[in-house]
């Protein structure tokens, strides 16, 4: 599982309750890293490929000549995935379009590809 912040202060966020001051807040707690400068991202990843987000399935092309993707300003910790884990996030309908939008910045592609069913009996496992 990995957040995807890139502007604190974004409105997605703070209609949510979230802004600049809660991350700090956050990695106090031992919940998430905050990187104030210049954010995350995941490198040696293939020009083309899938993730999830919710039950959506999302192909996402990287540009020409990098195996990077910016996946913003936040990291869970090992504390924050484990306690992640135990609610009950709901998808946010309007979030991939603003990733997507994140990331064309960087002259990447992600489009919506699909619905991924999810099987009960593996929820309950984790």
């Amino acid at each position: 599982m990995c957040p995807l912040v890139f502007e604190p202060n974004d409105e997605i966020y703070a209609k949510r309750g979230l802004s600049f001051a809660s991350f700090p807040h956050l990695e106090s707690l031992g919940l998430v890293t905050f990187g104030q400068v210049g954010g995350f991202s995941r490198q040696g990843l293939p020009r083309k490929f899938a993730i999830t987000y919710g039950n959506t399935l999302v192909q996402v092309e990287l540009a020409e000549g990098t195996d990077k993707l910016q996946i913003g300003r936040v990291l869970l910790t090992d504390a924050g995935q484990r306690l992640a884990g135990l609610t009950n996030a709901q998808a946010l309908p309007e979030f991939p379009e603003y990733v997507f939008g994140k990331w064309a910045g960087h002259g990447h592609k992600a489009v919506i590809a699909g619905v991924v069913s999810r099987n009960p009996l593996d929820e309950k496992a984790a």
